[in-house]
């Protein structure tokens, strides 16, 4: 199945000079683009942070740019350049999975 192609333009920001937004202890982000189908960020976590257990309503694609992270209950360890596509669901056949992350 091909996934769907938009057409809408770019808009590119200037992440360098954007401060990092914090979201809680250890963790923070800079927004990149926003749309009617999702939004894209840099996400930053400090070691021995945790992302609390959510939901994704859409696809995920998440890159380590460095550092390690571990998929909780998994026990999947990602490390810098490593590359993680959640689909959503296969194209919406199931209910997403929960996610939690910490940081290494």
């Amino acid at each position: 199945m091909m996934p769907d192609v938009t057409s809408e333009p770019a808009h590119p920001l200037d992440t360098g000079g954007q401060p990092w937004i914090p979201t809680g202890p250890g963790k923070s982000f800079r927004p990149l683009r926003f749309t009617d189908e999702g939004w894209s960020e840099l996400m930053r976590l400090e070691p021995g942070s945790v992302v609390a257990l959510h939901r994704h309503t859409g696809d995920v694609h998440a890159l380590n740019l460095s550092g390690s992270r571990e998929i909780i209950g998994t026990g999947e360890i990602v490390g810098p350049g490593g590359y993680v596509y959640l689909a959503w669901c296969q194209r919406n056949d199931a209910v997403p999975a929960p996610q939690v992350m910490r940081r290494c």
